[in-house]
């Protein structure tokens, strides 16, 4: 019971996790994304969230199409002490107790992007997002 326990909580840390992100106005048709992903689920996913956020700024911009200008990558990973499991035998005329540490290790993985946006009309390079196909 007591490694099922473990196992299951060990599990929950590895799939927790979540996206954090920051944006700015690099100019008037430029903006740099940088998205934060920990856990296994997220982590897996930046890629497409990173495409589809973008499409969102180039929508509420006003634009289009956009082209990643830029892309730089980290992947890593974040170890944490979550608590500690304490296990107490009991002996004929004592006792002993064993704590073991419970340590997760959680995925990470970053993203930083130059968006470069188009409006209709303008000349939109080959390969270029329509944020009307990536949003739907």
């Amino acid at each position: 019971m007591f490694i099922k326990n473990l196992a299951v909580i060990a599990f929950a840390v590895l799939l927790s996790g979540c996206y954090t992100t920051s944006e700015m106005a690099v100019s008037s048709n430029q903006h740099l994304l940088d998205i934060d992903a920990q856990g296994l689920i997220f982590t897996s996913g930046i890629d497409g969230e990173v495409v589809k956020r973008a499409a969102a700024i180039t929508k509420r911009r006003g634009f289009t199409h956009f082209t990643i200008a830029e892309y730089a990558r980290q992947d890593g990973t974040s170890v944490q002490t979550i608590g500690g499991i304490a296990q107490t035998r009991y002996r004929p005329g004592y006792a002993t107790t064993t704590v073991i540490p419970m340590i997760g290790v959680t995925p990470t993985s970053a993203r930083r992007v130059l968006i470069q946006m188009y409006h209709p009309g303008e000349p939109i390079p080959p390969g270029a997002y329509q944020v009307s196909a990536v949003l739907g």
